[in-house]
């Protein structure tokens, strides 16, 4: 008489154990999986900050060492910077009867790809939620800002990163401010990850506690610091936004001449706080929409 073979195969309690085993791995990898990953998006990050410090270069080089910038015209009075995207399909972006409002930080950002071949995913931190402007077919030579939404509400959505003020009143350059590249010092900051929105920027100050300087981070890289361009082109990660030239904040004018900090009463940095007021003040436009 044969014996019945004996079936082989895993009992539910081995299985279950498999399951758990693999469970725990997982949780134990996908932190050290996740830092990995948001370090390679920092070196992106900084590699594509470098590249619009080579294309201010370049702008720079080819119009008589000027930062670019679209219509602005003369004032001495306040400037409001506008952050909107509007006027995309404009084809020439200085002209007075253009569509791309006056003092437009993103127009003139955009005047890179229209005239040094920097591709619009340049302006894109991996680590961040914008997307490269697809363009809708239109040629960059045939429009003059980005896409957006065609408002300042989301103007963000083309744009990881906060670019300098290119639009000083009479007073900033009175007080020394220059709208040359090649004038500013090497610590001078120029662009870096975008500034926060409902940030207290009056707390923003050196002397604080680490928990309240992360609130005035990028949210870029979960506010653990941002990657920040600086006028000699290079680009480096620093952990606050007390930084550059004066070791203050980058994305709102300095306290030098101006005790409220350039700040509006909603406790952000407004469309008309945006002058810097020393010669080595670092004013970083453009702050996310939440």
């Amino acid at each position: 008489m044969k014996r019945a073979s004996k079936k082989t195969g895993f009992t539910l309690v081995e299985l279950l154990v498999v399951i758990g085993i693999i469970a725990l791995l997982i949780s134990i990898l996908l932190p050290s999986l996740n830092r990995a990953r948001e370090t390679a998006n920092r070196v992106k990050c900084a590699a594509n900050l470098k590249q619009i410090g080579s294309g201010l270069l370049l702008y720079s080089n080819e119009n008589k060492g000027l930062f670019p910038r679209t219509y602005a015209p003369a004032t001495t009075g306040a400037v409001t910077v506008s952050f909107a995207t509007t006027g995309q399909g404009t084809v020439d972006p200085f002209v007075t009867a253009s569509t791309v409002p006056a003092y437009n930080i993103p127009a003139a950002m955009f005047l890179m790809i229209r005239q040094v071949d920097l591709t619009p995913s340049v302006f894109i931190c991996p680590s961040g939620t914008a997307e490269a402007d697809l363009m809708a077919n239109l040629p960059a030579t045939s429009r003059s800002n980005f896409t957006g939404d065609g408002t300042s509400a989301q103007v963000n959505k083309n744009l990881s990163y906060s670019f300098v003020n290119v639009y000083p009143t009479n007073t900033a350059i009175a007080n020394g401010y220059k709208t040359f590249i090649t004038a500013f010092s090497s610590d001078f900051a120029t662009a870096a990850d975008i500034a926060p929105s409902g940030v207290t920027w009056t707390n923003i100050t050196t002397g604080v506690t680490r928990s309240t300087v992360i609130t005035g981070n990028s949210k870029n890289h979960d506010q653990d610091g941002q990657n920040v361009l600086y006028a000699d082109g290079h680009a480096e990660f620093q952990q606050t936004s007390l930084c550059g030239a004066n070791n203050d904040c980058i994305y709102t004018r300095g306290a030098a001449t101006n005790t409220t900090n350039g700040l509006s009463s909603a406790g952000s940095p407004s469309a008309t706080g945006n002058d810097p007021v020393t010669s080595t003040d670092s004013v970083l436009c453009i702050t996310i929409t939440d």
